[in-house]
C-alpha cells in the first residue's frame, strides 16, 4: 500500500486497477455499496469482517495481510487478532512439538506462494511428517484467515470414499463421493483455507479425486503427508529428511546449544515426560547425541528410545542400542528396501525385543483392530489368560510407546490405538506366526455378536447411545466385511454380517457404502443354492436402493421367493411391509390394492408373531396408504395405533415420523397450531438422536405452516435453518432447492421481488440436477411464485433476472450462506428480507 495516501483514496485506486464497481465490490464481499463510498472517502472504516473480505476481493499478497487489515482497521498491526488453528486430533499421544526450523521455513514458503495449491509431504513412516503438517499450519494460520482444518485418513483404505470421508470429518455429511465434492466445492469455495490431509499414503489412488476437486474451487489450499508422492500435475512435493544431528567430534561445549539440534531436544523432552528431573549435562550430553545419531535422527527411533528410559539410564540405553545394532540394515542389509522401511523396521524390532513372550503375542493380535478397541473387545479376541494379566500386558505396551488410550467421548468407551507402522509391523509378526487368519476370524465373529446385540438398541430409547457406539467401530466393522471377502475369509460371516448392517447404514446415512458392500458379498455367493442370508442381504440392498430412490422391487421380490421356499414368516412379514413402502404410494394409479395387500398379509404374519415393533411400521404404511386414498379417519386411527406401540419399544425415530404424519393429517383440517405443534415435537426427537436430514425436511413442512399462520419472520428462521442442515448433510440440489423455494416466497410476501426471483432461478437450477428431478412434479413446486413475480417485474426484468440466478446457484446459496444464519441475511443480493426475530420454535440447532 501507498503510505502517503489514506486507506480510502488506496482502495479507490485498487478497485479502479482490477475494473470494478463500487457496486460490484460490495457484492464481493457481501456488504452495501453505500459502505464501499463512505470508506473511498473516509466517512468510516471497515469493520474486521469487511476488512477481511476486502483484502481476498483485492487480491492482497498473503503475506501483506496483517498490515493491510491494521491499515485498514487503523490499529497497529500487533492489535490485530490472528485466527485460531481450530483443535485438531492427531493419531499419535498428545506431546509438546519439537520446532524444526529449517523443515518449517522451507515448507511455509512454499505454502505461501500463489501458484501452490497442492503441497506433498513426503518420507519414511516415523520421519515427523504429521508433527511437520501441524505446525507448519499454525505458523501460516494468519495467512488461511477462514480456517485451518485436519482430516486424519490413517483408517481409511478405501479410496472412493476419499471425499465422503473428508466431508464427514468437517461435519459436512455426504451420502456418495459425487455430492461430497459438490459439498467441499461450496464450503471452500472462495475461502481462504488451508486442508491438512494425513496419512494419505494407503489410498493413493484416489489422488486423481482429490485433483478433480480442487479443480472445481478457488481458495483453499491442500496439504498432504504421504510416504509417496501423489503423482499429480499439480502437486508440489517436499521430501521431509530426518532431523539435524550434532557431529560428535565437534559438539556444542554449551548443553544449551546443542538442545538447538531438534533430535536432541526431542529425546530430552521425552525423557523428561518421564523423568522430569532428567536434564542435558556435560556428563550425558555426548551419550545422548550418540544415540540420536545412531537413531538416523528419525523421530519415531528417538521417541521409542526414549520411552525405555524409565528402566535404562542414558548410557545403559546406548550400551542396547550398540548391543541390537539397530541401524546395521541401514548400512549393510538388503539394498533393495528402501531406507525407511530399513530404519523403522529396526527400531521396532529393538522395541519388539524388550518384550516378553505373552506381551509380544497381545502386541501381535492388537493388529487386528482398525481404529482401536476397546478394552472388552481385546480381553474377548485377544486373551488367553484372565484379565488382570491382560491389563498388566497392555500397560507394559503402553509404557513401551507401542500402544496408547485415548480419553473417551461422552458415551463411549475409553480405546486403546497404535501407530499405523507399528501396526503394521504387528501383522507381519502375527502372519509369521500362523495365526493371522485365526485371529481375523476370532475377530470378525465378535463384531458380529456385537451387532446382533445392538439391533435392539437401534428401534428403542437408546438408539443415541447405539448409534455412537457403532460409529466408533465402523472401521473394525469395514475391516471384517473386507476379510469375509478375501479369499482367506468366511463369506457366510460376511453375508449374515452386512445382513443386519443395512439398518445402521440406512439410519446412518451410509447409503451407498452399504450397497457396494451389499452387490459386492452376492457377488461372491453367485449363483450357490440361495440361503436365508442370501434373503436378508436381498431385503437390506431393496431398502438401501428405495432410499437412493432406485427402483426396489426386484430385490424385494427375489428375498419374498427365499424367505417363503425356506419357511421364515418374519423375513416374509418384513420383505411385504418394504415391498409396500417401495411400491411409491401415489406415483402410478392402480398400485392401492396391491399395496393393500402386502400390508394386511405383512401385519396378520407379524401379529402371530407378536412382533410389537415390526407390527408398528406396517400401521405406518397403512396409514399413508389411507391418506393417499383420502380416508384420512382411518389413517389417524392406524397413526395412533402405531405411535402407541412405537411409544412402547422406545422408538424415537418411529415417534418422530409419527408426529409428522399427525402434523400433516392436522394440515388437511386446517388446524395449523396443531400441526405445527406435532412438527415440533418430531423435529425435537429427531434432534436428540441426530437425524440432520430429518430435522432439515421437517423445518421446510414448519416454515409452510408459519407462512399460513402469518409467521413471516419465524418461517424464514426455519427455512434458514434447514438449508444450513442441507448444507451440512450434503444435499446440495433437491434440499437446498426447496429451502431456497420457501426463501423466496418469504421474499415475495416482503415486497422483495428481484431477491425472490434470484432464488427462485438458483432453486430451478439445482432441483435440475437432482437426481430425482421429474420435471413438471418439481416445476409445480415453483410456478405459482414464477408467475407472480414475472407480473411484479415485468418480462424483461424477469428474464434477466432469472438467466442470471441460474448461472450459478451454489454462488447464491454462498452469499446467504455467508449473510449469517438467521441474522442480517440476504442483504447483499438484491436482498432486502426482514431479520428474524430471537429464534423460538423454528429453529432447532443440532
Amino acid at each position: 500500500m501507498d503510505t502517503q495516501s489514506t486507506f480510502g483514496q488506496w482502495l479507490k485506486q485498487r478497485r479502479k486497477q482490477l475494473d470494478l464497481t463500487q457496486e460490484e465490490l460490495a457484492g464481493l464481499i457481501a456488504c452495501s455499496p453505500i459502505t464501499i463510498r463512505k470508506i473511498e472517502s473516509n466517512q468510516r472504516r471497515p469493520s474486521k469482517q469487511v476488512a477481511a473480505g476486502l483484502a481476498q476481493a483485492l487480491k492482497v499478497d498473503p503475506t501483506e495481510i496483517e498490515k493491510f487489515l491494521a491499515e485498514a482497521r487503523g490499529v497497529a498491526p500487533q492489535e490485530t487478532t490472528p485466527p485460531a488453528l481450530l483443535e485438531v486430533h492427531i493419531p499419535v499421544p498428545g506431546m509438546s512439538l519439537v520446532k524444526r526450523p529449517v523443515e518449517m521455513t522451507t515448507i511455509c514458503n512454499l505454502l505461501r506462494r500463489p501458484d501452490v495449491r497442492l503441497l506433498t509431504l513426503t518420507g519414511p513412516g516415523g520421519v515427523g511428517k504429521t508433527r511437520l503438517a501441524i505446525q507448519a499450519a499454525q505458523e501460516t494460520s494468519r495467512e488461511f484467515r477462514d480456517g485451518v482444518y485436519l482430516v486424519d485418513l490413517a483408517t481409511l483404505f478405501r479410496p472412493e470414499l476419499l471425499l465422503t470421508t473428508i466431508a464427514a470429518s468437517l461435519g459436512l455429511a455426504a451420502p456418495d463421493e459425487r455430492t461430497a465434492q459438490q459439498v467441499l466445492s461450496g464450503y471452500f469455495q472462495g475461502k481462504q483455507s488451508l486442508l491438512v490431509l494425513d496419512n494419505f499414503e494407503q489410498i493413493l489412488s484416489a489422488a486423481p479425486q482429490l485433483a478433480n476437486w480442487i479443480k472445481t474451487v478457488s481458495g483453499p489450499k491442500i496439504l498432504v503427508t504421504s510416504r509417496a508422492r501423489l503423482n499429480l500435475s499439480m502437486e508440489y512435493e517436499y521430501a521431509v529428511p530426518t532431523m539435524h544431528l550434532p557431529t560428535l567430534g565437534s559438539l556444542p561445549t554449551l548443553n544449551e546449544l546443542l538442545l538447538n539440534y531438534p533430535a536432541v531436544e526431542l529425546f530430552t523432552v521425552r525423557v523428561q515426560a518421564l523423568q522430569p528431573e532428567f536434564h542435558l549435562t556435560h556428563q550425558n550430553a555426548q551419550t545422548v547425541a550418540e544415540i540420536c545419531m545412531r537413531l538416523d535422527g528419525l523421530p519415531l527411533a528417538i521417541e521409542l528410545a526414549a520411552a525405555r528410559c524409565n528402566l535404562l539410564d542414558p548410557e545403559a540405553l546406548l550400551e542396547r542400542l550398540k548391543q541390537f545394532h539397530p541401524l546395521h540394515l541401514l548400512t549393510g542389509g538388503a539394498q533393495d528396501l528402501p531406507a525407511r522401511q530399513q530404519t523403522i523396521q529396526q527400531t521396532i524390532d529393538w522395541s519388539y525385543s524388550l518384550l516378553n513372550d505373552a506381551e509380544r503375542q497381545l502386541f501381535e493380535r492388537l493388529s487386528i483392530f482398525a481404529g482401536g478397541a476397546t478394552l472388552k473387545a481385546i480381553e474377548t479376541i485377544c486373551a488367553d489368560e484372565d484379565a488382570l494379566q491382560i491389563l498388566d500386558h497392555l500397560q507394559t505396551l503402553m509404557d513401551h510407546s507401542l500402544i496408547w488410550r485415548n480419553v473417551p467421548s461422552a458415551g463411549n468407551a475409553p480405546r486403546f490405538q497404535m501407530l499405523v507402522t507399528l501396526r503394521e509391523y504387528a501383522l507381519e509378526r502375527l502372519t509369521q506366526r500362523g495365526e493371522l487368519n485365526v485371529y481375523r476370524h476370532k475377530h470378525a465373529i465378535y463384531f458380529e455378536q456385537l451387532f446382533i446385540e445392538s439391533i435392539p438398541g437401534l428401534r428403542n430409547a437408546h438408539q443415541v447411545i447405539t448409534m455412537q457406539r457403532l460409529e466408533s467401530e465402523l472401521d473394525n466393522l469395514r475391516a471384517v466385511l473386507e476379510w469375509c471377502c478375501s479369499p482367506t475369509g468366511d463369506l457366510e460371516l460376511g453375508m449374515r454380517l452386512a445382513g443386519r448392517l443395512w439398518e445402521f447404514w440406512l439410519m446412518h446415512g451410509e447409503i451407498e457404502e452399504g450397497q457396494g458392500w451389499i452387490v459386492r458379498l452376492l457377488m461372491l455367493f453367485g449363483q450357490a443354492e440361495p440361503t436365508l442370508w442370501k434373503a436378508h442381504l436381498l431385503n437390506g440392498l431393496g431398502m438401501l436402493k428405495n432410499a437412493s430412490r432406485d427402483d426396489p422391487s426386484k430385490y424385494f421380490h427375489e428375498s419374498l421367493a427365499i424367505f417363503r421356499k425356506m419357511g421364515d414368516r418374519y423375513g416374509e412379514a418384513w420383505v411385504l411391509n418394504h415391498l409396500a413402502e417401495g411400491t411409491g404410494f401415489a406415483l402410478q394409479d392402480g398400485t392401492y390394492d396391491q399395496v393393500d395387500a402386502y400390508l394386511e398379509e405383512s401385519l396378520r404374519l407379524f401379529q402371530e408373531l407378536n412382533a410389537e415393533w415390526n407390527i408398528a411400521w406396517v400401521l405406518h404404511n397403512m396409514a399413508r396408504l389411507e391418506f393417499y386414498r383420502d380416508n384420512f379417519a382411518k389413517a389417524e386411527s392406524c397413526i395412533h395405533r402405531g405411535l402407541h406401540l412405537f411409544q412402547h419399544s422406545g422408538d424415537q425415530r418411529g415417534i418422530a415420523l409419527s408426529h409428522t404424519f399427525l402434523a400433516g393429517l392436522a394440515r388437511e383440517r386446517n388446524d395449523i397450531p396443531t400441526a405445527i405443534k406435532h412438527l415440533m415435537s418430531s423435529i425435537d426427537l429427531l434432534n436428540h438422536i441426530r437425524d440432520i436430514s430429518g430435522v432439515a425436511w421437517r423445518n421446510i413442512s414448519l416454515a409452510e405452516l408459519l407462512l399460513k399462520k402469518g409467521d413471516i419472520n419465524d418461517a424464514q428462521a426455519s427455512l434458514l435453518k434447514s438449508l444450513q442442515l442441507f448444507r451440512q448433510k450434503g444435499n446440495l440440489n433437491l434440499g437446498v432447492a426447496r429451502s431456497l423455494i420457501g426463501l423466496s416466497q418469504v421474499g415475495l410476501k416482503n415486497g422483495n421481488y428481484e431477491p425472490s426471483l434470484s432464488m427462485l432461478a438458483a432453486a430451478a437450477a439445482l432441483l435440475k440436477q437432482s437426481d430425482v428431478y421429474r420435471g413438471d412434479f418439481e416445476r409445480g413446486l415453483y410456478s405459482p411464485l414464477e408467475q407472480e413475480l414475472r407480473q411484479h417485474l415485468g418480462s424483461e426484468k424477469y428474464e434477466h433476472l432469472w438467466r442470471e440466478g441460474q448461472k450459478d446457484p451454489i454462488a447464491i446459496v454462498n452469499l446467504i450462506e455467508n449473510g449469517g444464519w438467521g441474522r442480517n441475511i440476504l442483504h447483499h443480493l438484491p436482498f432486502n428480507l426482514p431479520k428474524p426475530k430471537e429464534e423460538k420454535h423454528a429453529a432447532h440447532p443440532l
